[in-house]
């Protein structure tokens, strides 16, 4: 063996002889390279641990995403592989009746209490005593036949705190809502979909409940929604169309409010639509407005009427349970090859239920995704935090 072969040998040998042993010196942990771990007990007021809350970190200066982690039986967690930083911590017990906290003791982000994290250790003692929580509690109904309504999702945003939660109507229409501090709260209440029902906040006004109280009879009757239907054609023939992209946006602003396909029989409804004015687009294209599921086809984007801009779309108004029909289009020149479905029998009338009315804050709120949905919540600016923990190597 040549020199410059056993050279190449003994340096591949050690190298990988160092690697092996860098890895074996690494923390039990499941710290990584250049990271470290923050751990700790979320225990319940008169309820010991606390078993599935989610507890988060969020870096202080760049906000460097970290994977929240769940606590397991006793309430212990372990959030590893924690870039080195401070960080506000967050217990999070989303359907248990304890009122979310923040790290150390504190109802809002901006009075927490930052946690450091240094590379190669753990830092240790980052629990949490949960309150008791509030309850809201009701039943939703139907206006027009006063049957109990199930699904239906019932959100309470607290007006001076950071809190919120949500329940959902069950057969006999009744919903609880746990987990909530004392304060008034906006309760809005959401239909499921597939069902002609208007979204609508709480008919009475703010509910006001208290610290590990009760609201009790915060009773809702949702009433029927205004609906809009027509066919999508071929210009040249009069045929109905398959496969044409219709969607709803408000009258005022561009904003989707709902999309759905045309089958063979070119026929569509939007039901569940509250008092306001709404404008119809057919074939539109992806840029010019919001579609989760788009249809790109060879036809012309055309708004209601044959406007070929939101500009000068005719507005359509609705007062619930209005039904507004004939808002039809004929879409032109044919592309070289229409693709249609050929179904052994009808196809059923596509129905689009209108969600709930698009998010709007106010004044010293933000929209934020909060468990995946978009939420109102309260804006606070972070001041700088004292340190109080402790470190284990």
């Amino acid at each position: 063996m040549s020199f410059r072969r056993h050279r190449t040998f003994v340096v591949a040998w050690l190298t990988a002889l160092l690697v092996a042993v860098a890895a074996l010196a690494l923390p039990a942990t499941g710290l990584a390279a250049e990271t470290g771990a923050i751990e700790g007990t979320v225990t319940g007021e008169g309820a010991g641990g606390l078993a599935g809350v989610e507890v988060c970190a969020e870096e202080e200066a760049e906000e460097a995403f970290v994977p929240c982690v769940k606590t397991v039986a006793g309430g212990a967690y372990e959030i590893p592989n924690v870039p080195e930083g401070e960080y506000t911590v967050e217990f999070w017990p989303e359907g248990q009746n304890f009122v979310r906290q923040f790290y150390d003791e504190a109802s809002t982000r901006a009075a927490s209490t930052a946690v450091p994290v240094t590379e190669g250790t753990t830092t240790t003692g980052i629990d949490a005593v949960l309150e008791k929580g509030a309850k809201i509690n009701g039943v939703v109904t139907a206006a027009a036949t006063g049957l109990p309504v199930s699904g239906v999702e019932v959100c309470a945003f607290g007006t001076t705190l950071f809190s919120f939660g949500c329940g959902t109507t069950n057969v006999s229409g009744a919903y609880t809502i746990v987990g909530l501090a004392g304060d008034r709260y906006e309760v809005w209440f959401e239909p499921p979909s597939g069902q002609n029902l208007v979204p609508a906040e709480y008919a009475l006004g703010l509910v006001t409940v208290a610290a590990k109280g009760e609201a009790n009879g915060v009773n809702q009757a949702l009433v029927s929604g205004g609906q809009i239907s027509g066919t999508v054609r071929l210009a040249a023939t009069g045929a109905p169309l398959a496969g044409v992209r219709v969607c709803l946006v408000e009258a005022e602003v561009p904003e989707t409010l709902g999309c759905l396909t045309s089958p063979a029989s070119g026929a569509y409804r939007f039901l569940g639509l509250w008092n306001a004015g709404y404008k119809v687009v057919f074939s539109a294209e992806p840029k010019e407005i919001f579609d989760q599921h788009p249809v790109v086809d060879a036809y012309p984007t055309q708004w209601w009427q044959g406007a070929g801009v939101f500009a000068t779309a005719t507005p359509i108004a609705i007062t619930p349970p209005a039904i507004v029909t004939g808002i039809d289009a004929s879409l032109g020149p044919p592309p070289a090859a229409i693709v249609t479905p050929s179904p052994t029998t009808t196809a059923p009338l596509p129905v689009k239920k209108v969600v709930k009315k698009p998010l709007k804050c106010r004044k010293g709120f933000a929209k934020r995704k909060v468990c995946g949905k978009a939420r109102c919540v309260r804006v606070h600016k972070a001041p700088k935090h004292k340190h109080r923990h402790k470190k284990k190597s």
